[in-house]
């Protein structure tokens, strides 16, 4: 959000131009998302998600350097590898780790409160972010790349600090139940679990 905002307001970039900025990043994601979580279920989630969110500071900490001459090549290219780099190290564990500590049989509610407090999350950072770092009342090109880069280094900031929370925080194995079900359904009950051959429910003897 804040780069696109800095690039068509700070930059006087078209609205694509702006938006696709970032695409490396998501290629990156889509591209080794994969191989990522395969190998956190090799080593384990911890070491990705203490390198990640600080690689991924760094590569926000490049993209200080957008200003009203920015080239894509010099100036949003570098951070938005870098960028990409960090979210592909740590988004995929993340998610995994997060659906390995629910009970097996209530997965489904795990990702849909993992996606809201991400949201929630992410929206709360766009309304206090730009405040705190002066980017809401900012104006002309100058003050606004000044706010700008204010803003990106108090969200590297903050991602840096999870990979030394994760380190210290994080249980060194995750603490899930198998269910019992011989064929696994995420949500109990009627009218949804219908097929009681396909999904017994789990009685006393």
């Amino acid at each position: 959000f804040l780069i696109a905002y800095v690039l068509q307001v700070g930059s006087d970039w078209s609205a694509f131009e702006a938006g696709t900025a970032l695409l490396p990043a998501t290629l990156l994601m889509l591209a080794l998302s994969a191989p990522s979580g395969s190998l956190a279920q090799r080593i384990g989630p911890r070491p990705q998600l203490t390198i990640g969110p600080p690689i991924a500071a760094i590569g926000l900490l490049l993209l200080v350097r957008i200003d009203s001459n920015t080239s894509w090549i010099n100036d949003v290219l570098p951070g938005a590898i870098v960028f990409g780099l960090g979210l592909v190290t740590f988004v995929a564990p993340l998610t995994a780790t997060i659906m390995a500590a629910a009970d097996p049989d209530h997965v489904s509610v795990a990702s849909a409160v993992n996606n809201a407090i991400a949201r929630a999350a992410a929206l709360g950072a766009i309304a206090l972010i730009p405040v705190i770092s002066g980017l809401s009342v900012a104006s002309g090109a100058g003050e606004i790349t000044h706010a700008f880069r204010i803003a990106l280094v108090i969200a590297a900031c903050i991602a840096a600090a999870a990979g030394p929370l994760v380190l210290i925080g994080l249980g060194s194995a995750a603490r899930s139940q198998r269910t019992a079900r011989r064929v696994h359904c995420a949500i109990d009950g009627p009218p949804v679990q219908t097929d009681s051959r396909r999904c017994p429910i789990n009685t006393p003897a």
